[in-house]
């Protein structure tokens, strides 16, 4: 048993959170403004407004910056970069996306994971204090209107399959375009702004630092595939506050691609709902070796969800360390199996993506503090035999209860993507640890509703690879 660690040890973690980003809005009021109708653009949802855009932002660029206004209206477009310095775009009506792959360009990937080419519909590159304002909204079209880029529907799973774009360098699922990449910038605010229907990943950030989410919605489809809401692959002193995020995909994913550090994250006071995981963090290429650390996630809301909080890396050598969540309400239940994911309110688990894709770094001092909410399924804490290390997660104040309430059954553990068997039939235990070292309970409960299911497994569920788990703080209760 691990002796828990003394209060003083306790207060000296949270007190590091005073270092945190806490973003001031920026002043705009001495920017010019330069509104897109006046470089030609038309509202009326057919014209192509990509010239009108890009001479509104070179002018602005060219005068030493300014607020680049997208007024009521709705101004279809194809792909457009801002750049430069003190460049807002500041969005009153609707920018819709062109659906024409010849409006698209190469943007060089740092993953595989999409293949060598972004294709960003908005990119925000090489720029100091830029950002996206307004009560207006970017529409990626992706099942919007309804059937629109849809190949098909399967009904048995509730699920959308995108239509493959005629885009160059890729193939498969990477073949769409992006809605939105922040890459190599400096002091980023976006803000109210709704970003709606992304054919693929809704916002990338990648070597960005002070970033800012403020009062923002994501929103696409939930049967709709790969259209995470928002996803830092490197960077720093990013905030995503006060938000409404809501996909088919992850709802906000920290993954690292690369050898450059995921660090200082502030996640607070979101609501998210995810036919995937609401809150993950993982690794996925074999030259990440970039750490995620000092991360917070806290006072959100997270319902009808498949995958509540995640910490899930496969492949690459990072460290995931010092990652907090705490005051988390959370509900998740069981979707199609076409999804990750098998209704875990917490999943932490550290494998190989394949006998290839090898995952050889580490996961430590993950806490879990005054998580509740029900669940169809218990708390997965997995490890691997070899190579990598899972080791001190404390989870203080748990409180959840694992029911039956939605209309999919199907307990299993579901270890996607991994060596195989990558889904199995399995129990729900209240708690499954295997192949970790140090896990304490404290002041933590989970119970199980009625009726009882005859897949309801053991309250704690200890293989002989679970070591030094303190149990002291844990009750369990069954029917």
């Amino acid at each position: 048993m691990k002796t828990a660690l003394p209060l003083f040890v306790l207060f000296l973690c949270f007190d590091l959170y005073n270092t945190f980003y806490y973003p001031t809005k920026p002043e705009l009021s001495s920017l010019p403004t330069y509104s897109i109708i006046d470089y030609g653009a038309k509202g009326d949802g057919r014209t192509l407004n990509t010239k009108a855009i890009n001479l509104a932002i070179a002018q602005a660029n060219a005068n030493g910056g300014g607020i680049v206004l997208v007024p009521t209206g709705s101004f279809l477009s194809g792909a457009f970069q801002v750049t430069g310095k003190n460049i807002y775009l500041q969005i009153e009506g609707e920018i819709i996306a062109s659906d024409d792959a010849s409006d698209y360009y190469c943007l060089p990937s740092v993953t595989s994971d999409t293949g060598p080419c972004d294709y960003p519909f908005i990119a925000l590159l090489n720029g100091t204090n830029v950002g996206i304002l307004g009560s207006g909204s970017v529409n990626g079209g992706a099942n919007s209107p309804p059937g629109h880029l849809v190949a098909q529907y399967l009904p048995e799973s509730n699920y959308l399959v995108p239509k493959g774009w005629n885009l160059p360098n890729c193939s498969g699922y990477s073949c769409r375009p992006k809605l939105l990449v922040i890459r190599d910038c400096l002091q980023v605010t976006i803000h109210r702004v709704s970003l709606l229907n992304s054919p693929l990943w809704t916002v990338t950030i990648i070597n960005s630092h002070y970033v800012s989410f403020d009062e923002v919605t994501v929103a696409g489809d939930r049967r709709w595939p790969n259209n995470d809401g928002i996803d830092p692959i490197s960077g720093s002193f990013i905030t995503i506050q006060n938000s409404n995020i809501s996909t088919g995909d992850d709802g906000i994913c920290l993954i690292t691609h690369t050898h450059e550090d995921i660090h200082d994250v502030l996640v607070r006071n979101c609501t998210l709902a995810s036919t995937s995981a609401a809150l993950k963090v993982s690794s996925f290429e074999s030259i990440a070796t970039g750490r995620i650390y000092h991360v917070l996630f806290e006072n959100c809301k997270i319902s009808d969800t498949n995958r509540g909080l995640a910490v899930v890396p496969r492949w690459g050598s990072s460290r995931i360390e010092d990652i907090q969540f705490s005051n988390i309400e959370l509900e998740t239940r069981y979707f199609s199996e076409l999804w990750w994911g098998n209704a875990e309110p917490i999943h932490i688990t550290g494998m190989d993506a394949s006998a290839s894709n090898l995952w050889t770094g580490s996961i430590s001092d993950i806490r879990f503090v005054n998580i509740t909410g029900r669940s169809e399924n218990g708390i997965i804490v997995v490890g691997q035999a070899q190579r990598s290390e899972l080791s001190h997660i404390t989870f203080d104040g748990l409180n959840i209860l694992i029911d039956r309430f939605g209309n999919v059954s199907r307990p299993c553990h579901d270890w996607r993507p991994s060596r195989p068997p990558q889904i199995f039939a399995a129990p729900v235990n209240g708690v499954y640890i295997s192949f970790s070292d140090f896990i304490d309970f404290r002041n933590s409960v989970v119970k199980f509703g009625e009726p009882h299911q005859t897949y309801y497994g053991a309250c704690l569920n200890l293989t002989a690879t679970a070591y030094h788990v303190d149990t002291r703080g844990f009750d369990c209760s069954q029917i």
